[in-house]
């Protein structure tokens, strides 16, 4: 019988390709001497420990379709520099989980709004100035209190006055002032003087017991002063709702 062929191992020629199938000489430490020495088959080498990867080992072509789950995938992990562009489509994102905070200043143009997309409701509150006629263009203003001469519209019903001015339309007060009361739900919001040779001024202040809008409410203009050749005269009321 042949004596087996037999070579020191830092002779041996070096394997260009691993195939599955090939063997390895392993000692299984968990038997006895007899049975210590085994082969076993490259396919049978597990990846037991994170270091055994070295890092950029495992390739995007290694990586099964669709084996990396949500579970996967740490919190903030993924940036907007690792998603490519329109990649994310509106099926993709959750009802309800874009807060104002995901949204930038400015962000949204008009042009990503839809026509008649953004009712009343989603506003807010807004300022609306209404304006009360007392004395024509060409009237003289005199001493005289306009009981009711602006009931409250319904569409305004709930809004609050936060600002008043009077302005003369067709000539300033050559001597004394134009002075008026302004009276809200019988109860005096505001008082404005417009001096001598002035044109127009504001109230002061709005007193907030007595501000706001209730459908058809008496409003009231008491001219308490005409000064002299003053003509025409408007209120304007800026109402917040």
């Amino acid at each position: 019988m042949a004596e087996p062929v037999t070579r020191k191992i830092d002779t041996l020629p070096k394997a260009i390709t691993v195939a599955n199938n090939d063997e390895l000489i392993v000692m299984d430490v968990s038997e006895s001497a007899v049975n210590m020495t085994k082969k076993m088959t490259m396919s049978q080498i597990p990846i037991s420990l994170a270091s055994q990867l070295g890092t950029n080992v495992v390739e995007n072509a290694k990586i099964k379709d669709g084996a990396v789950t949500a579970s996967k995938i740490a919190n903030t992990t993924i940036t907007g520099g690792k998603l490519v562009n329109k990649t994310i489509t509106a099926a993709q994102i959750a009802d309800n989980t874009i807060t104002a905070a995901q949204i930038a200043t400015g962000g949204i143009a008009t042009a990503k709004l839809a026509d008649d997309a953004v009712t009343e409701a989603k506003l807010g509150a807004i300022k609306r100035t209404v304006a009360i006629p007392v004395f024509g263009r060409e009237d003289a203003v005199i001493v005289k209190n306009f009981v009711r001469i602006f009931p409250w519209p319904p569409m305004l019903n709930g809004h609050v006055v936060v600002g008043a001015s009077a302005v003369l339309l067709g000539a300033v007060s050559s001597s004394g002032a134009v002075a008026m009361t302004l009276t809200n739900q019988n109860g005096a919001m505001a008082t404005i003087s417009i001096a001598a040779g002035a044109w127009s001024a504001s109230a002061a202040s709005i007193n907030t017991s007595y501000d706001e809008a209730a459908s058809f409410a008496t409003f009231s203009i008491n001219v308490t002063s005409a000064g002299s050749g003053a003509i025409g005269l408007t209120v304007y009321l800026e109402v917040l709702g």
